[in-house]
C-alpha cells in the first residue's frame, strides 16, 4: 500500500487505536476532503458513526447504537 503512505490523513487516522491501514484508507476515501466540514460532528454524521440515544420520560437506555446516517 505505497499510495497510502503518501497521504497524511491516512497516517493520522491509522494512529487511532484499533484502526489499521486498510480501514484508515477506506475512511479517508469515503470522507474525501474533510475541510468541507466546519465541525468534527459533521464528519462523524457524514461517516455514519453517529450514536443514537434512546430515552423515554425518565428512562434512558443503557446501550447506544450507531445510527445509519451518512454513507
Amino acid at each position: 500500500m505505497e499510495l497510502t503512505e503518501t497521504i497524511p490523513e491516512v497516517k493520522l487516522i491509522e494512529s487511532f487505536p484499533g484502526i489499521g491501514t486498510k480501514l484508515s484508507a477506506e475512511i479517508v476515501a469515503k470522507i474525501g476532503n474533510a475541510s468541507q466540514c466546519s465541525h468534527p460532528k459533521q464528519v462523524v454524521a457524514f461517516a455514519g458513526l453517529d450514536p443514537s440515544v434512546f430515552s423515554l420520560g425518565k428512562f434512558i437506555a443503557s446501550e447506544n447504537r450507531i445510527t445509519k446516517r451518512g454513507s
